[in-house]
């Protein structure tokens, strides 16, 4: 036999709960007032995560010959951390790295006019499943505009002949890579970049612990 029953707020308000068609009730979920209702481990759970990417041997220098063996930079995954990546930053220091010029045409002193050979490429796997997310190989600087939300570049900023350029790649969802999986962000070098001063990609998000 059922029975017939509300469920009210018990402060003497009118104020009742629902119940969907298979007798669940319907809740709210209320963020509290302010911070004094949050415990310190609720307050920083979420915390910065900003790493570079890095080779099997966990060098972050980009600047490699990767002509005849690609070379793949990816990120790390931390013990019991989940990892929400919402920037991808490539870091060069080099010449001829001016993008108000011809110079968009070069991978700086890696490749002539006519861009590199093979180009760079990436890849997300995510869930099991690969994605690219560099849809055509970057052969020359100018394509970077592709992707780019943001660029920082200065020329001779480094030193006389040595410019900074930054590509600044943000996504229009988190990444979201959980560590005991084999998700990861990847950049693949594949052509010889070693004439170059300088060459990083760097990640930037959050990271909760499990």
């Amino acid at each position: 036999m059922s029975c017939r029953f509300t469920l009210k707020d018990g402060r003497g308000r009118p104020n009742q709960a629902g119940v969907s068609e298979d007798h669940a009730v319907l809740v709210t979920v209320v963020p509290p007032a302010n911070a004094i209702d949050l415990t310190d481990d609720q307050l920083t759970r979420r915390k910065l995560y900003n790493a570079a990417l890095v080779d099997a041997g966990e060098s972050s220098d980009m600047n490699v010959d990767g002509s005849v063996t690609p070379v793949e930079f990816s990120t790390t995954q931390l013990s019991e951390q989940v990892v929400h990546v919402q920037e991808l930053r490539f870091i060069f220091h080099d010449s001829q790295l001016n993008m108000d010029s011809n110079e968009a045409r070069r991978f700086g002193s890696a490749a002539g006019l006519g861009g590199l050979t093979n180009g760079l490429t990436g890849f997300l796997v995510q869930g099991g499943q690969q994605f690219d997310i560099i849809i055509d190989p970057i052969a020359h600087m100018g394509q970077f505009f592709t992707y780019n939300e943001g660029i920082r570049n200065v020329i001779d900023g480094i030193a006389v002949g040595t410019d900074l350029l930054v590509w600044i790649f943000q996504f229009s969802v988190d990444l979201t890579l959980p560590d005991g999986t084999l998700d990861k962000l990847t950049i693949v070098v594949n052509d010889d970049l070693t004439s170059m001063t300088l060459f990083k990609a760097v990640v930037v998000g959050w990271r909760e612990a499990r």
